[in-house]
């Protein structure tokens, strides 16, 4: 098996159609998850990117 990456403007129509018809050969389009914005969140936290969610901190870790 073998990974493409595509660069490309989502808005040409040609490109698109390549793409689709790939993908009706039998391509598996792999990383396009449609992720909700609840999950990017927690994924942010857990990643440590956020540190707080109340804005008044200024991502500054404050214990309780």
């Amino acid at each position: 098996m073998a990974a493409i990456t595509l660069n490309y403007d989502g808005r040409n129509p040609v490109v698109k159609n390549l793409i689709y018809t790939a993908i009706l050969a039998g391509a598996t389009p792999v990383g396009m998850t449609d992720t909700s914005a609840l999950d990017r969140a927690l994924k942010e936290v857990s990643s440590g990117k956020v540190l707080s969610a109340n804005p008044a901190k200024n991502g500054k870790k404050v214990l309780a």
